[in-house]
């Protein structure tokens, strides 16, 4: 089963040159970005606009189910829980 993580971290690069191994994810294209415009005259060009709203566009689903998930689902578990004389749920660790 996939981890939610798994969407934002390639967790399978070892090095630097697994990149040819392994597809980035969202986190590695952020940070490729940054490094173009953190250069000594740094150019934000419309390529570079345009791939932070491309990479927005898949970070804002992304946050809007972390967003129900904390902030949401999670209080209601535990009301439910509490509500239910539950004091802990432990899952089992991968």
């Amino acid at each position: 089963m996939a981890k939610k993580q798994d969407k934002l971290v390639q967790n399978k690069a070892q090095s630097n040159d697994d990149i040819i191994n392994f597809v980035n994810m969202l986190s590695a294209d952020y940070i490729f970005l940054k490094g173009e415009l953190d250069a000594n005259i740094p150019q934000v060009t419309e390529g570079s606009r345009k791939q932070l709203a491309n990479l927005n566009s898949i970070w804002q689903p992304l946050k809007n189910e972390y967003d129900n998930i904390s902030g949401k689902m999670i209080p209601d578990f535990n009301a439910a829980c509490r509500n239910a004389g539950i004091e802990k749920v432990t899952l089992p660790v991968e």
